[in-house]
């Protein structure tokens, strides 16, 4: 799991670079968007490697809340990010910002769970 983070928080930092020239982008609400995409990207990663410190059973609940705000809010912006720097023609679907909305929630959740479980007990949790 630790190689699965490093993967992606590389992977994070080489898209942020990627697209760090506003001028690329044709509006300034795509340009935040694709960064709040590489900052969730990293949040998330950051966030998996301090839940690898967990145990295994916790780990199972905390793991996945870091992966899915990657897979929820960062890989569609990424995709519409890229598709704006390249000038083809997209129309955002509407499903697109439900997705970062869950995938920041995840986020969020994600650390709550790992900041309360790294500190204190949780009866619920093992």
């Amino acid at each position: 799991m630790r190689t699965f983070g490093a993967i992606s928080l590389t992977f994070g930092i080489i898209l942020g670079i990627y697209g760090r020239r506003r001028h690329k982008f044709t509006d300034d609400f795509a340009y935040n968007r694709y960064h709040y995409g590489v900052l969730v990207h990293l949040a998330g990663s950051v966030g998996l490697y301090h839940a690898i410190k967990l145990p295994l059973v916790s780990f199972r609940i905390v793991g996945p809340m870091m992966v899915l705000p990657t897979l929820l809010a960062s890989l569609p912006a990424y995709y519409y990010g890229i598709k704006d720097i390249n000038l083809i023609e997209y129309e955002i679907s509407p499903s697109a910002s439900y997705l970062r909305m869950i995938g920041t929630y995840c986020l969020i959740g994600g650390y709550a769970l790992l900041w309360y479980r790294l500190r204190y007990p949780i009866k619920f949790i093992p």
